[in-house]
């Protein structure tokens, strides 16, 4: 009887251990993926902080070239919406960005609470 009861518990130390450890590489992996989408964010919003910098750029030059007819209103349109665009674009990336951050500070704290209540 003695010998049962210990083999039951033992059966319920293993599968509380094995639940332990799927919570937590659950909480890992979904750390990892939140580092991966910051190191995205980060390689995409410098990307296109360049882009903006020379549509910038290139409207300026167009603005000068328009002042003398050299450029059209229509290049001078589609460039500017470019520019509409790429900043609409930069601001999305922000906007993604701290989700991500906010999502990684919850995911921080599953894990304090994962150590400290073991849930």
């Amino acid at each position: 009887d003695n010998k049962l009861a210990k083999l039951s518990d033992l059966e319920t130390y293993r599968s509380l251990s094995f639940d332990y450890d799927k919570q937590y590489k659950l909480l890992k992996n979904q750390l990892k993926l939140c580092d991966l989408i910051t190191k995205t964010n980060k390689r995409e919003l410098q990307n296109l902080q360049q882009q903006l910098s020379t549509t910038e750029d290139l409207v300026y030059k167009q603005e000068k070239e328009y002042d003398i007819n050299q450029t059209s209103l229509y290049e001078m349109l589609n460039t500017r919406f470019d520019l509409f665009k790429i900043e609409k674009a930069i601001t999305d990336i922000k906007v993604s960005e701290a989700k991500n951050k906010i999502k990684q500070l919850q995911l921080y704290g599953g894990v304090l609470l994962f150590f400290i209540d073991g849930e």
